[in-house]
């Protein structure tokens, strides 16, 4: 019955793939992960035994559904900051990067080496 479940899910998700919902590609997105969902629950729920299995081992693998979002919301932090350099213990600061930009994208020149540009004025 289970493999009957995921062939039909499989062949949905096969059909899904060809149809274009009202909403767009968020729509093909939401409808694709339900079904992927559904699917994920018939492995966990039947092949993996969380139906024969304890309530403590149900409430484990709940557990690890509500944990792994709360991973990505805590990650969205990290990901919107930006780089800084941040000064070292030494007076001397190094980097990489150059220190100074140049607005039109090219690199400083080095301290104490002349570009031989004249000033903008």
């Amino acid at each position: 019955m289970t493999f009957l479940a995921l062939a039909a899910l499989m062949l949905l998700t096969i059909f899904a793939s060809y149809w274009t919902l009202p909403g767009g590609v968020l729509s093909n997105n939401i409808l694709a992960m339900v079904i992927a969902s559904a699917k994920a629950f018939l492995v966990i729920w039947i092949f993996m035994g969380i139906k024969w299995a304890t309530k403590l081992a149900r409430l484990w693998a709940v557990a690890g559904f509500i944990v792994f979002p709360l991973m990505f919301i805590m990650f969205q932090d990290f990901f919107a900051r930006h780089n800084e350099i941040v000064p070292s213990w030494g007076g001397q600061r190094e980097s990489a990067l150059p220190r100074v930009m140049d607005p039109v994208g090219n690199s400083a020149p080095a301290k104490g080496a002349s570009a031989g540009l004249r000033p903008r004025g």
